[in-house]
């Protein structure tokens, strides 16, 4: 079953985008909500993966730059692993040519919560490990967007700088050992967004 939705999924993503060719341009300062495709189908598919959910919206200020947010959500798990996070992103994308859609540049800096459990066996010990705390991030993206009259889609890279402060813990029947854990970093992003204009 999941086979089946991820595959109607993909192909209506691709029918939709081939369609759009066809369709006459209209105002390029709509407002754009877009959702993201393979992160749904990435959801769909996997077995013991949480729901994914990612979307983006567009808020064009001029002809060059819009406004854009981007919230995210991760939730679930399964028996041994449960997964949230929540946060969103902001930024600005610069359009090249001033017209609100073709290649841009985008600064977007993002804020979200994450916290991962998981449960296990060593021997006859019953371990539960946690982590959980902030991570944010600011990338830089260059990407491309394409808009028509009922559709809108675009598909950027993004690269920065991320860094997070965690705290983790474990237990078993034995001990309890926590500590905070600082991690920065290489951060990188690749998306392809399918939207409706308003």
């Amino acid at each position: 079953m999941k086979f089946l939705a991820r595959f109607a999924l993909f192909f209506a993503f691709f029918c939709s985008v081939s369609f759009a060719e066809d369709l006459p341009k209209e105002d390029n300062q709509r407002i754009s909500i877009y959702l993201h495709p393979f992160t749904l189908i990435t959801t769909l598919a996997a077995k013991e993966m949480p729901l994914f959910l990612y979307v983006t919206g567009e808020f064009p200020l001029s002809g060059s730059n819009s406004l854009i947010v981007n919230p995210s959500l991760w939730t679930g798990g399964n028996d041994n692993i449960d997964v949230f996070k929540f946060g969103s992103g902001v930024g600005i994308r610069r359009f090249a040519n001033g017209e609100g859609s073709g290649f841009y540049l985008q600064l977007m800096g993002s804020l979200s919560y994450f916290s991962f459990e998981e449960k296990f066996t060593v021997y006859t010990e019953k371990i539960t490990a946690s982590t959980s705390g902030p991570y944010a991030d600011i990338l830089g993206y260059i990407g491309y967007s394409a808009k028509y009259s009922g559709i809108s889609v675009f598909f950027d890279f993004g690269l920065g700088y991320g860094g997070s402060n965690i705290k983790a813990k474990a237990s078993s029947n034995e001990d309890d050992l926590a500590f905070s854990l600082t991690a920065t970093g290489l951060a990188f992003d690749i998306n392809i967004g399918l939207g409706i204009p308003f």
